[in-house]
């Protein structure tokens, strides 16, 4: 029993530090439990299992089917107790919480800025590598994040130098 209480414990440490020590050999992607890599793993590359009745988007596992259902339904379980805001999905509650309470878990080893979201660790990333993996189709300027680039065609788009039908197109 105490042993399966140490184990439940570093599960839950991996929700706060966004350890994922669990990697998938063919894609890369990281798990925090052994279970959840295991099932990604008997699953065939990119095979889609359970779809949304409503928008068709595919899912592996029924329980992604679930929490994705909530988009659709308007309905977010996970409350904070501090403000109130409410949250579809408990990890999106965890990594609020962080701005009540200041912990900025990701850390940049170069400069030692530190961040609450890996997300903004990886973009901050890009100031030390200089990667810029946002390139313009129109003119090939390229830019580090996806907003900048959006902003830089609707100037473009201000000085007539592409057409609204280009900039309409979706953004990855």
């Amino acid at each position: 029993k105490k042993n399966k209480q140490h184990t439940q414990l570093q599960h839950h440490r991996r929700v706060h530090t966004g350890e994922k020590p669990c990697k998938c050999d063919l894609c890369g992607k990281g798990f925090s439990r052994k279970a959840r890599h295991t099932v990604h793993q008997t699953l065939p590359t990119g095979e889609k299992l359970y779809t949304c009745e409503v928008c068709g988007r595919g899912f592996t596992q029924k329980s992604h089917l679930r929490i994705h259902w909530r988009v659709h339904t308007g309905e977010k379980p996970y409350k904070c107790d501090v403000c109130g805001k409410a949250f579809s999905v408990n990890e999106r509650l965890v990594v609020h919480w962080r701005v009540h309470t200041g912990e900025k878990p990701y850390k940049c080893d170069v400069c030692g800025k530190a961040f609450s979201v890996n997300e903004r660790l990886v973009v901050h990333w890009r100031v030390h590598t200089g990667e810029k993996p946002y390139k313009c189709d129109v003119c090939g300027k390229a830019f580090s994040v996806n907003e900048r680039l959006v902003v830089h065609w609707r100037v473009l788009l201000e000085r007539n130098h592409i057409n609204v039908m280009y900039v309409a197109r979706p953004l990855v």
